[in-house]
């Protein structure tokens, strides 16, 4: 995933699965988290797609928009159905957040 991630933008930092604690005393945690071309990025690698619910897109954006990243990632092995895109596009917008999108396509490359 990493590799993906700095093959597409080389000016980039990350830091594989993060636990963060809230000053309200919430946890979270990313699968990933960094500087992608010197903009914040956190999110959600799956192994399938279908491990993204509407429950677990809404918690992984909350979770990026507390951590005031700009952009927030979705990431698969396997395909992200266009469904799910526009369901998380959709989402990301509402929160202010730029959204990328892995998936096998782009992960089989790197």
């Amino acid at each position: 995933m990493i590799a993906a991630l700095t093959k597409k933008e080389p000016n980039s930092y990350f830091l594989p699965g993060i636990d963060v604690w809230f000053t309200d005393q919430t946890r979270g945690e990313a699968d990933v988290f960094g500087l992608y071309g010197g903009r914040v990025l956190s999110g959600e690698v799956k192994m399938s797609a279908s491990q993204f619910t509407n429950e677990q897109l809404t918690h992984d954006i909350a979770l990026s928009t507390s951590l005031g990243v700009d952009i927030h990632l979705l990431a698969a092995v396997d395909t992200v159905p266009q469904t799910i895109r526009e369901q998380t596009a959709k989402l990301c917008s509402d929160a202010g957040l730029d959204l990328l999108v892995l998936d096998k396509s782009e992960l089989r490359r790197s």
